[in-house]
């Protein structure tokens, strides 16, 4: 049984007639989904003022049912009539639509709402494979939802929006909302899954490396067992090991695509590998390219760590950019007295900038509590302003309002003695040390470059104030948040210079100097 107030009795009754304007009441009740004890008293009283008129519906010479004949309404074709008929069934209807009081607009507004906040909350890349999956699945869902809402609000509106003033309609408004949403979760989720497949397969590629380092060199176990890395570098033909790695890295490529299902995993990898290699000219060279690639692609510091220590032992002058490498690698591996010496080790072989005439730098610990980056702004303007000086922040976390430089961490590419068109840095940070960066702010008008783990950046600015064995113990203090302040002078800075910048950033900042 359909059920209708009067008003909407009357109101479909009406639509229809207009609509109809010849019917039966079968038809009638079709067309407005009523049930025949609905319609009469209308229809009754449509015909008493005039706006119907009724005859019977069966033809001349046929038979009809003996029994309430059927009835054929007609609607009158006196125009002021159906004048009347059109305001009254206008008089229905709204004057303007009300979008807000729309359900669907309001829920799909809640829904977006929602899905804004959930995509400005994420962070993609601390999931597990299977929370990803159901992230995803869960932002998918609201969106398709959201988008249901709209077009049931976009259905009910009577608003025309292909016309210009209905650009900022809310149905619209939200319309633009969802498709911004959309497109950003979409991308999100992309560039995740691009992260995630590229890593997958870096780690594929780095134990294929390792296997077949291992497979095509006998003595690499027991030389790492025993720390003869010397032995284990001692190669008499590098172009015949160079053709078994090769093959070695080869075959079990092909196994592991085979796995995987996966056409060509190592390809990248593996290409640049082998065009390394064919630049060769030495054994030397051959050893600094698998130092390259095992820093680069090692799954853990070991592997790299001991590439190094062999080519600190080949090289006959220590190369201080081998030595940087080794200690950045032994501190990842948890070799702490081997880092520290082969650090002392590099400073001391490190070429050494011209600093006479020139005031020693400034150097401060900000806590994260007092660290704003008005407050900084405002030391960097009297700073600058007093004195010719730079002034540069590093923090292992970002600076406000995405300010600054984001920079990986580097070690030294040991493959670059001959070849200048090759990089001069490695990157670590997303093979080693889990996607960690460095964030530096400066006055400087080039990115200042910041080379190893952020200890030894820390270190590195401390000893500029204190001797190398307290800068490394102070690194090893620094939170995350923290904030590293260095004032470095320009020549013509006096000791009354320093002290006032050293006033200025304990005053403004509460900050620690350190020395």
């Amino acid at each position: 049984m359909a059920v209708a107030a009067p008003n909407q009795t009357r109101l479909k009754i009406l639509a229809s007639v207009l609509e109809l304007e010849s019917f039966t009441v079968a038809e009638l009740c079709l067309h407005a989904g009523l049930e025949r004890s609905m319609v009469y008293r209308e229809l009754s009283n449509l015909q008493q003022n005039g706006t119907l008129t009724s005859g019977s519906a069966v033809a001349k010479g046929e038979a009809g049912p003996r029994h309430c004949p059927p009835k054929r309404y007609e609607l009158t074709t006196d125009s002021g009539k159906r004048d009347e008929l059109e305001s009254e069934l206008e008089s229905f209807l709204p004057d303007f639509e009300e979008a807000q009081s729309n359900r669907h607009l309001k829920k799909a507004q809640e829904v977006l709402n929602l899905v804004s906040v959930d995509l400005l909350a994420s962070k993609l890349r601390s999931l597990a494979d299977t929370e990803l999956n159901r992230w995803e699945r869960g932002l998918k869902g609201r969106l398709a939802e959201a988008q249901k809402e709209l077009d049931r609000a976009t259905w009910e509106s009577e608003t025309d929006f292909s016309e210009e003033e209905a650009s900022d309609h809310p149905i619209l408004l939200a319309t633009r909302l969802y498709e911004s949403l959309d497109a950003r979760f979409k991308e999100q989720v992309g560039e995740e899954r691009s992260r995630r497949e590229s890593e997958a397969a870096r780690k594929v590629w780095g134990g294929i490396l390792t296997s077949a380092l291992r497979a095509a060199i006998p003595a690499a176990k027991a030389a790492r067992a025993a720390k003869a890395y010397s032995v284990y570098f001692d190669l008499a033909n590098f172009e015949k090991v160079s053709d078994s790695l090769s093959e070695k890295i080869k075959e079990m490529a092909s196994e592991e695509e085979s796995r995987s299902k996966r056409a060509n995993v190592c390809l990248p990898f593996f290409s640049s590998f082998e065009l390394d290699v064919r630049e060769a000219e030495s054994e030397s060279e051959f050893l600094a390219i698998l130092a390259k690639h095992g820093i680069a692609y090692g799954i853990s510091a070991e592997e790299p760590l001991a590439y190094v220590r062999g080519l600190v032992c080949k090289s006959r002058s220590r190369d201080y950019r081998l030595l940087f490498d080794q200690a950045n690698l032994a501190q990842l591996a948890e070799q702490p007295e081997e880092a520290y010496n082969s650090w002392v080790e590099y400073l001391g072989k490190k070429p050494k900038p011209d600093t006479e005439g020139v005031e020693p730098p400034v150097v401060a610990r900000v806590l994260a509590k007092h660290w704003s980056a008005d407050a900084y702004r405002q030391v960097v303007q009297k700073i600058t302003g007093q004195c010719q000086a730079s002034v540069s922040a590093l923090s292992q976390t970002p600076f406000e309002g995405n300010a600054g430089y984001r920079t990986e961490c580097k070690l030294y590419n040991p493959n670059r003695d001959k070849s200048e068109q090759q990089t001069p840095l490695i990157a670590i940070a997303d093979y080693l040390l889990q996607d960690k960066r460095l964030y530096v702010v400066t006055t400087e008008a080039e990115e200042p470059v910041v080379l190893g783990l952020p200890s030894f950046a820390c270190a590195g600015w401390f000893r500029s104030r204190v001797n190398n064995k307290r800068a490394w113990e102070l690194a090893g203090t620094v939170e995350p948040s923290e904030r590293i302040v260095k004032v470095e002078f320009f020549r013509g800075a006096t000791p009354e210079t320093r002290r006032e910048v050293e006033r200025v950033l304990t005053d403004s900042m509460c900050a620690e100097l350190v020395g």
